[in-house]
């Protein structure tokens, strides 16, 4: 495995991720560990698993959260950056933003919940097609807006994770400011 901080970033470019040493770092796994221990705490007895990928996703019918694998050494966020102009989840705070909201998916997912008269009447239906633009209504109060561009309003699927993305990512915030005993 080769470590990617000793290759230049055309070598980087041109090396297959397979070959590259990656791994979460600490504040990641910090957040991964939060995310599982308020779960915990609300009585989810289910728990998401993770992978890296091209990008942040949670497939239908699939209980987990594939995160990309840029974040997965400084020098790849470096190079997204140099590129793109930004990196998605690239600080801990919007890290745990994007993890909460996949979460979402993946609990959805895993619980069959898009099935679900109650979700169904408050969120929509998951099979209305997605959208390939979207005009967002930013003055509607009636979505919120958690990871921004109102995203929640682009679908009910994006609605409900939005949703409950922002839940688990306060309730984890709310943790965090607890004093230990």
């Amino acid at each position: 495995m080769i470590d990617p901080q000793k290759l230049s970033f055309s070598d980087l470019l041109s090396t297959p991720i397979k070959h590259l040493k990656l791994g979460l770092n600490d504040q990641q796994k910090m957040a991964i560990k939060l995310l599982d221990h308020r779960l915990k705490n609300l009585g989810v007895k289910w728990r998401p698993h993770f992978w890296f990928s091209d990008e942040w996703f949670s497939p239908d019918r699939i209980g987990g959260v594939a995160l990309p694998f840029t974040l997965a050494h400084p020098k790849l966020i470096s190079l997204e950056k140099k590129y793109l102009g930004f990196c998605e989840g690239s600080n801990n705070k919007h890290f745990l933003k994007l993890l909460c909201h996949e979460a979402a998916h993946a609990i959805d997912n895993a619980y069959g919940l898009r099935k679900n008269k109650e979700r169904q009447k408050v969120f929509g239906l998951s099979s209305k097609p997605y959208p390939t633009s979207y005009r967002p209504r930013t003055n509607s109060n009636n979505y919120i807006d958690f990871l921004g561009d109102f995203y929640a309003q682009a679908h009910p699927d994006e609605d409900w994770a939005e949703t409950v993305g922002h839940i688990l990512f306060y309730l984890s915030l709310i943790h965090i400011s607890e004093p230990t005993r």
